[in-house]
């Protein structure tokens, strides 16, 4: 696959034996929604131009490793059914991708997106070049790396990353109990090896919603206890927002930039249970202007939002009741 790995500096592989049969993948073609490689068989050295041992293959899914994949899968079913290869070929246009492997993203945006699970050096390495072969404009990759695990591969995966891509944007994966950005910084060490420069617009962003739709008191929070009467919403908010000021000074004394957020559904002015999101909200503002401001935001549930597609936010406001005053009936990100 030398289109596949055009840009890459790999050792040469070990000369095949003179006596022994093997297959190849050439003129690997990779697309964003499938590819195209055709496979040359050699029963001896002497075939190689033997045209009638090529086989064409088409499949509906990305990715150039997956010229491999697909050869050995047909390999080991010719092998093991006496099916022939021509024949298990025209298969592989029924192929379906599994979600997370080269995973396109499709909403009508006018850039592709990519989901990948490539984690290592070598994946890396892998599904990269093609992209970049074929990338008409910039290309931007987005990754981590896992806190207690392979540390080696941290700077290798700066530094693939950085050679193929324009932009690199470090995110903090699962870090368990390592320093998360000590984990960044050793994957910036090898990003910057292939001269990528630091932007400095890096941190850590730590959001704590306390509670979870809070205007739903008795599914989904235990202010309310099971068989007890409703509270007031003015005894409800003021017992929540006294948790609240609690959990802020904590998590402010760890880390002054931490922000905690009110957790709401997308109702607003009207109920699904108890109580009424903006209705809340409002008695919020009371009680911490009274005892003492503070920082706080809130995080709704946009019900009904496909928040999947890229522009999630221009929701028609005329639909279900929905206006950019104060008295619509329900809050998505079109009007927030």
């Amino acid at each position: 696959g030398k289109q596949a790995a055009l840009g890459l500096s790999s050792p040469p592989l070990p000369e095949i034996p003179k006596d022994m049969p093997y297959f190849s993948c050439r003129n690997i073609a990779s697309a964003r929604f499938g590819l195209a490689f055709s496979i040359h068989r050699f029963e001896t050295h002497d075939s190689l131009n033997n045209e009638n041992s090529v086989v064409h293959v088409k499949a509906s899914v990305p990715g150039a490793f997956n010229a491999y994949n697909i050869t050995a899968a047909i390999l080991a079913v010719h092998g093991t059914t006496g099916i022939s290869i021509e024949k298990l070929a025209l298969c592989a246009q029924k192929l379906t991708s599994v979600k997370g492997r080269m995973t396109v993203i499709d909403e009508g945006q006018p850039f592709e997106v990519i989901v990948d699970y490539a984690h290592t050096p070598s994946s890396f390495e892998t599904i990269f070049p093609p992209v970049k072969n074929r990338a008409m404009g910039k290309m931007i990759c987005v990754f981590g790396s896992g806190g207690e695990r392979d540390t080696t591969k941290r700077p290798l995966q700066g530094e693939i990353a950085a050679r193929f891509c324009d932009i690199v944007i470090l995110t903090d994966e699962d870090p368990r109990k390592e320093d998360r950005m000590k984990i960044i910084e050793q994957i910036a060490l090898g990003a910057r090896k292939e001269g990528k420069k630091d932007n400095y617009s890096y941190g850590l962003v730590e959001t704590f919603v306390l509670g979870n739709e809070i205007d739903m008191s008795s599914s989904w929070n235990n202010i309310v206890g099971s068989g007890q009467a409703s509270l007031t919403l003015e005894n409800y908010v003021e017992e929540y927002e006294r948790e609240m000021r609690i959990a802020n000074q904590a998590i402010k004394k760890y880390y002054s930039k931490n922000k905690i957020l009110v957790s709401l559904t997308h109702a607003w002015q009207s109920k699904i249970e108890e109580y009424s999101p903006k209705g809340i909200l409002d008695y919020m503002t009371i009680k911490t202007l009274s005892e003492g401001n503070y920082d706080y935001g809130f995080a709704i549930h946009p019900y009904g939002i496909n928040l999947a597609s890229p522009t999630f936010w221009s929701t028609d406001l005329s639909s279900d009741g929905m206006t950019g005053s104060l008295n619509t009936s329900c809050i998505t990100w079109s009007n927030l």
